[in-house]
């Protein structure tokens, strides 16, 4: 019984871990964030960052972060050339939600 109860704890423990795969802390907040591109063309990207009010400073890196991750998956590279990025004076939003847009330079 005490070995189920253990393997029950070690599910839920990983369980939650994976949880905070999208998620990235900056500024001191975590922050969900998600990258889309087309499938034709994946250099076009769109990284939408959740609740960006909480810190601006912190949702503009946590853009930044996933935009280049997904620069380096695809083409294995970190430059970006922005439509509208995270150093722009005036941001893009929808709601709360903070959005990015760029290409993946090869």
């Amino acid at each position: 019984m005490s070995r189920l109860i253990l393997c029950l704890l070690i599910l839920v423990t990983a369980v939650s871990c994976t949880r905070r795969t999208n998620y990235h802390e900056f500024d001191g907040v975590y922050f969900r964030t998600k990258a889309r591109g087309e499938r034709a063309d994946r250099g076009d990207f769109t990284v939408r960052v959740n609740n960006y009010t909480r810190s601006e400073a912190g949702a503009r890196e946590a853009g930044r972060y996933q935009a280049v991750q997904h620069c380096i998956r695809y083409f294995g590279t970190s430059l970006i050339d922005w439509e509208n990025g995270p150093d722009d004076d005036t941001l893009v939003t929808d709601g709360d939600t903070l959005i990015l847009k760029g290409n993946c330079l090869e």
